[in-house]
């Protein structure tokens, strides 16, 4: 530096510390006044501040604080960056201290910091996380929270609906929650594999729809529907819904339900049903870039194996299409059959849309409902909320990696007692953004019923049950002659039976002792029946005869099937008789405690 460039450097320090001195020791109007950092001492917390806040107007002379020097130093207290608005602080011969005024919208932690860090965005009102190369890793806003690499797998947990897991093409994988409990889904079509919730444990083969179940009968006493999904892109005109599996009672209950979508203004559209179907619902709302159609038909009964069943839109422009069959089982007393049905319609921006459903006139204690659920958007639901009690029974979704979602579900329940006039469900979209929903719930009158208890089911069918009612001999029967038969020895009274199931009737005898006083002596051992017009002779479980005078001892036993015609209350008893022919003879059944004589009816499950 030359001796004249350090002159002028004097002569300019001393000018900013003379008014640096007078800055600070001028008199202000306020003792507290705003201004704006335009340096930071880091080292020595001190801050130079532009004070250029206190102007009224666009003249600076009407300023309070005209020809007072616009940049003052002052003490830090706490956190200030460069640019940032500070509140100062005078205090005469003490100097100036700066305290921020307000926190910024976005602030990053550790300040400045690369890679690694947590980003707190007050516009979004969210918290990120990033890692090393700088990657979001973890993300919390008031619609979800979530762990892992978008376009990897995913851990989000969702404050209407639970945790769930989805896996790198944005399938669902897993979930849980409080309504459905654990779902695990499977890995190509996102149809759901494994249900477990409070009442049961259900498998499901996603490429036949067969199931195996294992649930309480008291609390799930109407079986699963058979359900089958289906997605299409560019479907046309022709939306089809998928073959399903049927019960085969001859009157299990056929309902179809179709979604369609397509980003754009289609206009005026409609269902028709299948050929053979009664239409019961048919929704198409077309505006603000998004279309969105549903329709609901069924068929009573279904006497044949259910196979495809195509609806026709008035639009063939649809990108979007999702097919839902469904199979009630019949079997009991009297069929199952349509009652009613309501529908909702939603359209909402919102990130977490929410809306009520009205239950179908007439629902009454004991049917089935049946609720179809379509939403169309931009964006995958990550997440719902359905009712109390409702149970999932499959969902699937179009466009998965698109711009275009169409995702649809059904869920199902036993009206209770008192069945509420409607119902809410809630759906987490995850961001804001147009959606469409559509929504129907379908009555049931009449479905089949299993009774309570523990229940182990096969393509929902039900497994065995076990021991209906037995009863027990543990002494030696008098010694009864040929004149004093027939006589009873063991009684079942008012057993419960369902149509559509089997069950095994047994009798056994460890021991009888036959004294034939006279040849062609004979007698039987029988079970009869009482279906409400008194004992008829049921099953003959040995009938015996000798041809020459004599004593003959052996055991006796056998069983029976009986499956019901009609929901019966039933009683049994058995018997010994003489049969026709010879006389003089006398017999005695035994039994003890470790040799007991026993009849019983057992539950050996649905009919296959």
């Amino acid at each position: 530096m030359t001796l004249s460039e350090r002159s002028i450097a004097r002569i300019i320090r001393r000018a900013v510390k003379s008014a640096i001195a007078e800055a600070v020791s001028t008199a202000r109007v306020s003792t507290q006044l705003s201004g704006t950092v335009e340096q930071v001492d880091e080292d020595l917390d001190v801050v130079w501040v532009r004070m250029d806040n206190e102007v009224l107007g666009a003249d600076p002379m009407q300023s309070l604080n005209y020809e007072a020097p616009g940049i003052v130093p002052a003490t830090r207290l706490g956190e200030t960056f460069t640019d940032e608005q500070v509140r100062v602080t005078f205090d005469g011969p003490a100097g100036a201290t700066a305290q921020r005024t307000s926190v910024e919208n976005r602030i990053v932690l550790p300040f400045g910091a690369e890679g690694e860090r947590i980003v707190l965005d007050g516009e979004e009102g969210a918290i990120g996380f990033y890692d090393i190369d700088g990657d979001l890793v973890g993300y919390l806003d008031p619609a979800q929270w979530f762990i892992g690499k978008s376009g990897e797998s995913l851990l989000r947990l969702d404050p209407l609906g639970g945790l769930r897991l989805r896996d790198s093409n944005d399938i669902l994988r897993a979930q849980l929650s409080a309504p459905e409990g654990l779902v695990i889904s499977d890995p190509v079509s996102g149809i759901s594999g494994l249900i477990a919730n409070h009442d049961g444990l259900m498998i499901l083969d996603p490429a036949t729809g067969e199931r195996i179940s294992i649930t309480s009968g008291g609390t799930s006493g109407t079986p699963t529907p058979s359900w089958a999904g289906t997605v299409a892109l560019s479907p046309g005109a022709t939306h089809s819904t998928p073959a399903v599996t049927d019960f085969g009672t001859g009157d299990d209950l056929d309902i179809r339900f179709t979604a369609c979508s397509a980003a754009a203004n289609l206009g005026a559209q409609s269902y028709t049903p299948p050929a053979g179907w009664t239409e019961q619902t048919d929704q198409n709302v077309s505006a603000s870039g998004i279309t969105l159609g549903s329709s609901c038909a069924t068929k009573d009964p279904a006497d044949a194996v259910p196979g495809v069943a195509n609806f026709t839109n008035t639009s063939a422009a649809f990108t979007r299409r999702n097919g839902h069959s469904v199979i009630v089982r019949g079997g009991g007393g009297v069929s199952p059959a349509f009652r009613s049905a309501s529908t909702e319609a939603v359209v909402s921006t919102a990130a977490s849309i929410g809306f009520d459903i009205d239950a179908p006139a007439g629902l009454a204690a004991g049917d089935l409902a049946l609720a179809h659920v379509s939403i169309a958007s931009n964006r995958v639901p990550i997440g719902w909320t359905v009712p109390d009690g409702w149970k999932q029974v499959g969902i699937v979704v179009a466009g998965l990696g698109t711009t275009h979602i169409l995702a649809s579900g059904i869920w199902y329940i036993q009206a209770p007692a008192s069945p509420p006039s409607m119902e809410h469900v809630a759906i987490n979209m995850g961001s804001t953004g147009l959606t469409r929903v559509q929504a129907t719930v379908v009555a049931i009158s009449d479905p089949y019923e299993f009774p309570t208890g523990l229940d182990i089911r096969q393509g929902n069918r039900s497994m065995p049950r076990g021991l209906m009612g037995e009863a027990i001999g543990t002494s030696t029967t008098t010694n009864w002659a040929n004149a004093a038969l027939p006589q009873t020895v063991e009684t079942i009274s008012n057993v419960d039976l369902l149509a559509g199931r089997s069950y095994k009737i047994a009798y056994d005898v460890p021991n009888y002792t036959f004294n034939g006083i006279s040849s062609a002596s004979r007698f039987a051992i029988d079970i009869e029946m009482d279906t409400g017009s008194g004992f008829t002779l049921f099953h003959t479980i040995i009938a015996r005869s000798m041809s020459v005078a004599g004593t003959e001892n052996g055991p006796a036993s056998g069983s029976i099937s009986y499956v019901p015609a009609g929901n019966e209350t039933i009683s049994l008893r058995s018997r010994v008789r003489q049969i026709a022919a010879g006389t003089g003879f006398n017999i005695q059944l035994s039994g003890s405690a470790q040799a007991r004589r026993w009849l019983y009816i057992e539950d050996t499950g649905a009919v296959f």
